[in-house]
């Protein structure tokens, strides 16, 4: 899967650096070129924001720091108070659908991009790593439980008999490790005095792994467990475009600005995923009920968006500087990511959306 990424990457970089020595020459040739109708083309375009080396760096270097929080639609594990299995009830209490606890996690993305002098375009890289933790959450007596009521969301006994109704306790782990790996080509101008935009289009590559598993108790025995144990691998690579704004603020000089911004991104990238599910119950002389295999190839749609402040200023020393720093709301949305369900129930269970959401601090060195 990483070897994959890692030779479309490779090749899109030969094919980045081939545009930007292409567009170098091309930039040359129209300088030295002093035609009208060049002139005239030049001043119906739309003027790029900052040409490098006159009033931008060259290149520049990014870091962000995120405290996310992860969740995926589809992990639900067990309800309470489920009066079925005693044939009902006159004094019923509402009971609650249970699912893994959840908790932020910190994370990180480094990038690193460069400008072109082919009319202001800038190439850009970035690397995204989440590491979501192990999540544990329990299930036993509280206030609106009666042991033996709880109902499992996923077959106990049998594919055919499928969800227990007289659950004494039941918890669940759910964590999961997400890798990104963007590459984008992009041009930013204004449209106005105080909006910038800057439109781009690339490639998006992403992995991910996950691991659910659940445990479920009906004897009320600390030692015997059914439980399930659920490994999904997922990668995707594919085609990604989308547009950011900046609205200035008329403050500050003209080394200083601050500006409202808001990024929005997307992805259809082409994605194969592998679910490896075994159900066992360690009370039973033959304890594996099930062991299955789940591989598709299939399209999986992303969208994102971070709004946020920035703040950015520049100065002179020899040459152009630039540093950025901004703190923004981010949220990715991966659809029909969750493809972990029980054994039998594939196509009409599981499917779920992966999200991760939060704060994302962001720093730029321009030189």
């Amino acid at each position: 899967m990483e070897t994959n990424l890692t030779k479309a990457l490779s090749i899109f970089g030969v094919v980045c650096f081939s545009m930007a020595s292409l567009f170098a020459d091309s930039s040359s040739n129209n300088m030295n070129n002093d035609s009208s109708s060049n002139n005239m083309n030049m001043q119906c375009a739309v003027p790029p924001a900052a040409y490098p080396g006159e009033d931008a760096p060259y290149c520049y270097i990014t870091a962000d720091y995120t405290y996310w929080v992860a969740r995926q639609a589809g992990l639900a594990y067990v309800t309470s108070n489920d009066y079925s299995g005693i044939g009902g009830s006159t004094s019923p209490a509402q009971g609650s659908v249970f699912y893994p606890s959840i908790t932020g996690r910190s994370g990180f993305k480094v990038g690193a991009g460069c400008f072109l002098h082919h009319d202001g375009w800038d190439l850009y890289a970035e690397y995204t790593w989440f590491w979501n933790k192990q999540n544990i959450n329990s299930y036993g007596a509280n206030a609106g439980f009666t042991v033996n009521q709880g109902a499992s969301t996923w077959w106990v006994n049998d594919a055919n008999t499928g969800f227990a109704t007289d659950v004494y306790q039941s918890n669940s782990f759910w964590a999961n490790w997400f890798n990104r790996v963007d590459a984008m080509i992009a041009r930013s101008f204004y449209a106005g005095h105080y909006l910038q935009l800057r439109p781009f289009l690339g490639l998006l590559g992403a992995w991910d792994e996950q691991w659910y598993n659940i445990r479920y108790n009906q004897s009320g025995s600390t030692t015997r467990w059914v439980t399930w144990a659920n490994n999904q691998k997922w990668w995707g690579i594919g085609p990604y475009a989308g547009l950011c704004s900046a609205f200035m603020f008329p403050i500050g000089d003209q080394s200083t600005q601050w500006s409202l911004f808001m990024d929005t991104g997307m992805s259809l990238p082409w994605q194969k995923w592998q679910v490896n599910k075994k159900v066992t119950d360690n009370a039973s002389t033959l304890p594996t009920d099930a062991w299955t295999q789940d591989n598709c190839w299939s399209t999986e749609p992303m969208v994102e968006m971070a709004l946020g402040l920035r703040w950015e200023t520049w100065w002179n020393e020899g040459m152009n500087w630039n540093f950025m720093l901004q703190a923004a709301w981010e949220s990715q949305v991966y659809f029909s990511h969750n493809h972990m369900s029980p054994v039998g129930y594939e196509a009409v269970s599981g499917q779920g959306d992966y999200i991760m959401q939060g704060l994302t601090i962001k720093a730029k060195v321009g030189f």
